[in-house]
């Protein structure tokens, strides 16, 4: 922090020509923002830990049912597609 004025010791028409500023300064540092730690005992962070594992297994299983039932519906688009294409060849044939 600094300051500082004119000198009183000046004559009287000097300090009447001149104008004074009285300026303060000042330094401001951000405070370091530390994260919040949360306490958790071991005991509930294994409790924790084995409940996401139980989750993670239970959607990884649906998961593999989900993509077995997604190859089923592909493997008939497929087949139907060429149904639709021989159905469409026969069609025309039995214009001519």
């Amino acid at each position: 922090m600094a300051t500082w004025s004119e000198s009183e010791d000046s004559s009287s028409e000097e300090e009447e020509s001149k104008e004074v500023a009285n300026i303060c300064f000042m330094a401001h540092q951000d405070e370091e923002v530390t994260p919040e730690i949360n306490e958790y005992s071991f005991n509930e962070l294994q409790e924790a830990f084995d409940e996401l594992m139980h989750e993670f297994k239970k959607l990884k299983v649906q998961c593999k049912i989900l993509k077995k039932e997604n190859n089923d519906l592909l493997n008939k688009k497929e087949n139907v597609s060429k149904i639709n294409e021989i159905l469409s060849k026969e069609a025309a044939n039995l214009k001519e």
